[in-house]
């Protein structure tokens, strides 16, 4: 029988000669330290290690205090090497979707796109003052054209429709009104004859000056109702381009690779501590 040595095999010894060439690489002191906490952070550890043949070094804390160990086998006493708390996280394109949708300009905010955000939300801000301006002025007409029809027409003015007043614009009196109705058979149409509905215009000029005035109101109002649908798309544009920049953003760091040192003091059963470094790729 052959006699085994020291080593089972060439290969054994090899892989012996490269974890000693290793693990002398680093100076075998390495010091641990505790640094206090605050009101915002509970007290963490501090390891250094440094090279002896460099002066290539790091640092890595945890923060945690020791576990008490019980049944398990054994437990992480920390991790090392944390990522800042500033770093660049993944976005959520749903919630940055939701948020332009409701206030453009949200979503772009969390996603750091500033300058686009302030777009959309001086957007919104001249929109809905655009909205409002219209609103009071076809109000402002549409007193207007009623208080120049009561004046030049004889009419009362409370309790009437809008088609009543578009029939104004059209017919100088009530007699001419009702007439052609009767000639088109629209009976039911016909106004009675009475203080509440008669109408008669001093002039055809009055009657063409109130239609215009009319028309201006009903102008405000029309372009304020298009002015809600243009809201509606800057809302809808902004949460399209706020889950278009979140996803480009997590695109960007999946493509980005990190590499840094991470390591890790884990616990036996015995409370018997030991040390782990391991070079770690983050995605």
């Amino acid at each position: 029988m052959k006699r085994r040595g020291l080593f089972g095999s060439r290969y054994e010894l090899r892989v012996v000669l490269v974890l000693f060439f290793v693990l002398s690489y680093w100076q075998s002191c390495w010091g641990v330290e505790k640094i206090a906490g605050d009101a915002n952070r509970l007290p963490y550890y501090q390891i250094k290690l440094t090279s002896i043949f460099t002066d290539l070094h790091f640092t890595s804390a945890f923060l945690f205090e020791k576990p008490s160990i019980q049944s398990s086998e054994f437990c992480e006493f920390g991790i090392f090497q944390p990522l800042p708390s500033d770093s660049p996280k993944r976005l959520n394109p749903g919630k940055v979707f939701l948020q332009s949708l409701l206030l453009p300009g949200w979503g772009e905010l969390h996603t750091g796109a500033k300058k686009r955000a302030t777009g959309f939300l001086i957007s919104e801000g001249l929109l809905w003052c655009t909205f409002a301006a219209l609103q009071i002025y076809g109000y402002w007409r549409e007193n207007d054209y009623k208080d120049f029809a009561a004046k030049h027409a004889d009419v009362q003015v409370a309790g009437k429709d809008k088609e009543y007043f578009t029939h104004l614009s059209f017919f100088d009196d009530i007699y001419e009104y009702n007439e052609e109705k009767r000639r088109l058979r629209s009976y039911d149409e016909v106004y009675p004859v009475d203080e509440e509905h008669f109408w008669r215009w001093d002039s055809q000029a009055s009657r063409r000056h109130f239609s215009s005035i009319r028309l201006s109101s009903q102008r405000a109002y029309r372009n304020a109702t298009l002015t809600v649908g243009v809201i509606l798309f800057n809302h809808l544009l902004s949460a399209i381009d706020a889950i278009w920049t979140a996803r480009g953003h997590n695109k960007k760091l999946q493509s980005s690779v990190n590499w840094h040192i991470e390591s890790r003091v884990r616990y036996h059963s015995q409370n018997v501590p030991y040390f782990q470094v391991g070079l770690v790729r983050s995605f």
